[in-house]
């Protein structure tokens, strides 16, 4: 799962957390951010 969310925070940047946050579900953007 952390490769996915590194992969999407290259793709989006850093303050994109509720965009990458809908794309794993169960996951909210403090939780990624974390």
């Amino acid at each position: 799962e952390d490769d996915i969310i590194v992969k999407l925070v290259a793709k989006f940047g850093p303050a994109k957390w509720s965009v990458i946050a809908k794309s794993l579900p169960g996951r909210i953007g403090k939780q990624c951010r974390e």
